[in-house]
């Protein structure tokens, strides 16, 4: 199968790994497992992110648990619920697990790269399926993403390969983000932004408002802004 080894990869090798400041809510969803379970960690689950779900299913193999399986329910960080077995995984063993710190691509910057898929097929992605898995040993774990309309109707998939970043399939969706997309986009946004002179600051409710529209139409600059960030610890593109 060919990967599609574009400007993501860039993005995933560039990207802190588990354990830097800045964590989205799967890691933090990841890191509320109990010590002695988080060397078993075997995958994350969530349905209906806008783009970050609710609750997070954390998947744990635990060698006396039947089947392999226990399952933790995070919210906001914390453990609210845990049981043996899961609607989401059969069994898990040892060649299931796999090690956080490896780990390059965390769920929101997935959401990020499957929102560039959407943009450029001119579809608009309402919400989000996350699955993050390990088929066995030698496997790279990969991220599932689902993308949904919002009738609910589902509108396209992509698989990406958590520890480089290469999108393995793009299903439902034809067209392939570039490069030339994103530079196009970011130069003109980091010319006007470095331009800009000091202005009064309206409200906060405002301001904020309207920073979410900014970066929601346009899923480039958010992900520039990111990029960003990384290198200079400040965005000044997606804001």
């Amino acid at each position: 199968m060919r990967l599609v080894p574009i400007f993501l990869i860039i993005l995933a090798t560039i990207r802190p790994a588990f354990g830097a400041e800045e964590v989205d809510s799967g890691w933090k969803a990841a890191k509320a497992v109990p010590k002695l379970m988080a060397k078993g960690f075997a995958g994350l689950t969530a349905r209906g992110g806008t783009p970050g779900p609710e609750r997070w299913l954390v998947l744990v193999n635990d060698e006396k648990a039947a089947g392999g399986v226990r399952e933790f329910t995070v919210a906001n960080g914390v453990i609210v619920g845990s049981k043996e077995g899961s609607d989401f995984a059969a069994s898990l063993g040892a060649e299931n697990r796999m090690e956080l710190a490896k780990l390059r691509v965390d769920a929101e910057l997935a959401a990020d790269l499957a929102a560039s898929y959407a943009a450029v097929n001119n579809v608009v992605a309402a919400t989000y399926d996350y699955d993050l898995r390990r088929a066995g040993e030698g496997a790279s774990p990969l991220w599932t993403i689902g993308i949904f309309e919002q009738s609910g109707a589902r509108v396209g998939q992509i698989v990406i390969a958590a520890d480089t970043g290469a999108v393995v399939t793009h299903e439902g969706f034809e067209a392939v983000p570039s490069p030339a997309d994103v530079t196009a986009s970011l130069a003109p946004v980091a010319s006007a932004e470095s331009a800009k002179t000091p202005v009064k600051k309206t409200s906060s409710s405002s301001s904020s408002s309207e920073r979410r529209e900014s970066s929601s139409g346009n899923p480039w600059r958010k992900i520039g802004g990111r990029l960003q960030k990384v290198f200079t610890g400040r965005d000044t593109i997606s804001r």
